[in-house]
Order: C-alpha cells, then structure tokens, then sequence
C-alpha cells in the first residue's frame, strides 16, 4: 500500500514525522549535506490488529552506505537489559501489588553522541 493511494496511512504517517520532530528525536537535514554524515533509512510497519498504535516508523540501523560502516557496527553492545521471563514472573509474585505501564516509544529517546 503506497502512501499517495491511502490518505489515511499518509495522514498517519505526517504524523508520526511531525510528532518525532517536535520531541527531537529525528531531526530535518538538507538532502546535500558535506562532510561525515549519514541519512538512516526507515520504513513504515501497519498493525491493524492493534487499538492504539495502527503506523509505527523503523529505523533502520543495520544499513550501511558506500565504505562506510553501519550504526549498528559502530555502537558497542551493552548487558542484555531484557529481563528473564521467569525472573520478571517471580517478582511479580513476590510483593501484594504489581503494576505495570505503556512506556510509548521509550527507546526512541535514546541519544547518541554529535561525535559517533
């Protein structure tokens, strides 16, 4: 489904741009930038099976351009910050109230330094 042929989708979509632009977490560049630079591909995904988020943007890290490495190369891996399933259940039972939240495009706030 191309975005020119469904409204809704690009409505959706201008969205998504202007909302991560007013929150900083893309920035707007010239398409003729000098110097070390590096412009991340992104694609769109649709869930309609989902109530709140039907369009998401991804990134794509692991694109690399001509004799240059990718994001993903360049950055170094941490812990694994996954919780075990079976560890998360546990405490969930261990204390008389739990509570959970929607953290909405948390990693999306993630910085990186000017300098990577």
């Amino acid at each position: 489904m191309r975005m020119k042929e469904n409204n809704w989708l690009f409505n959706e979509y201008t969205t998504i741009v202007a909302d991560q632009l007013n929150l900083n977490i893309i920035e707007e560049c010239s398409s003729n930038n000098e110097g070390n630079s590096f412009h991340m591909p992104h694609s769109t995904v649709i869930r309609t099976d989902k109530e709140a988020t039907k369009v998401g943007m991804v990134f794509d890290a692991s694109s690399k351009g001509k004799g240059h490495k990718s994001l993903n190369v360049c950055l170094t891996p941490g812990p694994p910050l996954n919780s075990r399933v079976l560890n998360v259940l546990l405490r969930f039972r261990k204390f008389e109230y739990a509570f959970c939240s929607d953290i909405k495009g948390a990693f999306l706030t993630i910085g990186i330094a000017e300098e990577d």
